[in-house]
């Protein structure tokens, strides 16, 4: 019977065969524009990872860390070159995150977008194709998903949803690191689902993503983006001020505890920044191509930032086993912490650099390195020797010279008679 004279009555099972192939290859095309027309809701962005993941399986991993108040799951994807499911040794990790806010969404939508950029641009885009090689790319749209959904469009400089479900502003809600006010917080289910998460994790480098005004913290970025760097000063309507070069400090802007970004830094030993994107918080998303445009050579630039500094691991010299060490650049007030494997980063400009590395039952080591525009990414694999240093004679580096530190009256003395003795045998 010919295809065209084949009714539902006389051809039923046919029509389910089709129906069902059908759905399945609609299923392999993107729901929706990644950005332009309008916002993605929640599920939508579940949705469209998920296809991405077919369509990409071996570049992109879809994640969850954990559920809002309201029970929604809190959606992530992980994209590299291979195995994006795991972390590599000494593959840096590079975070984005965004909408911790809920009525600041436009992170959300250049986050998707700028998934599905890097993976139709693989092997095509030199740049893409180096950066997925050599890191992997983590995203988590939105950590607040419960107050997007409240949040009004159009509403620029509004609080409407910007805190979540159980009314908490979750960008005050990690722990306090200066510890000047009361620590016992009341963790949101968010929170604690990202910082149970991302402590798995040695992130790198990482980014949170906000709005209402339209400033970064680090001149690698605004100097990439013409809105933020045109004239040395960047502004909104609304700001009460201008941002010389499109940077500030956040400090200086305004203070406030218990941030993603001093959590991230402080606790996980991640280079932790944020930019505002936006000067609405809610803009109409006709406007969302533009500032995609005006954002993607930034963004590039701030992830190749992670291919940046030094990476390593730290090994008993005798059985090359994995050590967990505390390193420290000489001059820098925060340390920073090896993984449970000995790996470590640190993202450091052109410079020479000493890197002290200690560890329980082991003598310290020093190492001098040097990084230039040339050669700005450098691999220092250490080795330390089991032992102890002298009872008596502590050495500390500082960033002038190598001094000695007397940890008993008795050494001290003894010094002084030595130096004594070799000033009256010079001055004869």
């Amino acid at each position: 019977m010919p295809i065209w004279k084949c009714t539902l009555e006389k051809c039923f099972y046919f029509w389910i065969i089709v129906l069902f192939y059908q759905s399945r290859l609609l299923k392999s095309f993107p729901l929706h524009d990644p950005i332009g027309s309008r916002y993605h809701l929640n599920k939508e962005i579940a949705e469209q990872f998920l296809i991405l993941s077919r369509q990409y399986p071996n570049q992109l991993h879809q994640f969850y860390i954990g559920k809002s108040v309201y029970d929604q799951e809190i959606v992530g994807v992980a994209v590299s070159a291979q195995y994006p499911e795991q972390h590599i040794s000494l593959r840096p990790n590079i975070l984005f995150t965004a909408n911790i806010h809920g009525n600041e969404p436009v992170g959300r939508e250049i986050l998707l977008k700028l998934v599905t950029y890097a993976l139709e641009n693989f092997g095509k885009d030199p740049l893409i194709t180096q950066l997925l090689n050599e890191t992997r790319l983590l995203v988590i749209p939105t950590l607040n998903p419960d107050g997007f959904d409240v949040s009004t469009l159009g509403d620029c400089y509004g609080v409407e949803g910007r805190t979540n479900a159980n009314g908490f502003d979750l960008n005050r809600n990690y722990p306090n690191i200066w510890k000047t006010t009361n620590d016992a917080k009341k963790y949101q289910p968010e929170t604690l689902a990202f910082m149970a998460w991302v402590e798995k994790i040695p992130v790198v480098l990482s980014m949170d993503i906000h709005g209402g005004s339209l400033v970064h913290l680090a001149l690698s970025y605004s100097h990439s983006n013409l809105r933020m760097s045109q004239n040395s000063e960047t502004w909104c309507p609304l700001d009460s001020e201008r941002f010389k070069d499109g940077i500030t400090n956040g400090a200086n802007w305004y203070s406030i505890e218990g941030s993603l970004q001093d959590y991230m830094y402080s606790m996980r030993g991640s280079m932790a920044l944020t930019l505002e994107m936006s000067c609405c918080k809610y803009p109409n998303p006709e406007i969302l191509k533009t500032i995609w445009n005006e954002n993607l050579p930034s963004l590039l630039q701030f992830w190749k930032q992670v291919l940046t500094g030094i990476k390593g691991i730290v090994r008993n010299a005798d059985s090359a086993a994995p050590i967990e060490a505390t390193l420290k650049i000489v001059g820098r007030d925060i340390g920073f912490k090896t993984t449970k494997n000995g790996e470590f980063y640190r993202i450091l400009l052109p410079g020479k650099y000493r890197l002290i590395v200690d560890a329980p039952l082991f003598k310290p080591s020093v190492v001098d390195f040097v990084l230039t525009e040339q050669i700005p990414y450098v691999e220092l694999n250490i080795s330390m020797f089991v032992g102890q240093i002298e009872k008596d004679v502590k050495t500390v580096y500082t960033d002038q010279t190598v001094a000695l530190r007397f940890t008993s009256w008795k050494s001290m003395f003894f010094m002084i008679i030595v130096l004594h003795m070799l000033l009256s045998f010079t001055s004869n």
